[in-house]
């Protein structure tokens, strides 16, 4: 399901037709693609439109964020930063996994368990721009 594509007769199969949901996650961050085509996308992917609106949002305020000098000129700063937010990244996955398996079951466990890593990805993505 990671690479999962979704079909070329899919009414969401316009800009985003054939893309996996990493390169759509890389398309919207490198500003390739627009928010409904990020969105479309991910539901054609089988993603819920709720969390899929809820990651575009979240992606929005990282780009911004990241224009100017927001570590300062140190150095290693910013490398510092990035390590510190993917720890953060992994941390936040396990937890949310844990929960998941120990509040649901089946289907429901599945579908918070795939919310949990498409999270993840959103997250690695923040972390690449810093």
């Amino acid at each position: 399901m990671e690479g999962e594509r979704f079909p070329l007769c899919s009414p969401y199969a316009k800009k985003g037709s054939g893309m996996s949901r990493a390169e759509l996650l890389d398309a919207f961050v490198e500003g390739r693609i627009g928010r409904r085509e990020f969105i479309q996308g991910l539901v054609g992917t089988g993603v819920a439109l709720a969390a899929a609106a809820a990651h575009a949002a979240a992606l929005k305020p990282a780009a911004a964020q990241t224009q100017g000098t927001i570590y300062g000129g140190t150095p290693g700063a910013a490398a510092r930063a990035r390590a510190q937010c993917k720890r953060d990244a992994v941390a936040v996955l396990k937890q949310e996994i844990n929960t998941c398996q120990l509040t649901f079951r089946g289907k429901q466990r599945a579908t918070c368990i795939q919310g949990a890593k498409l999270r993840y990805e959103v997250a690695q993505q923040k972390c690449n721009l810093i």
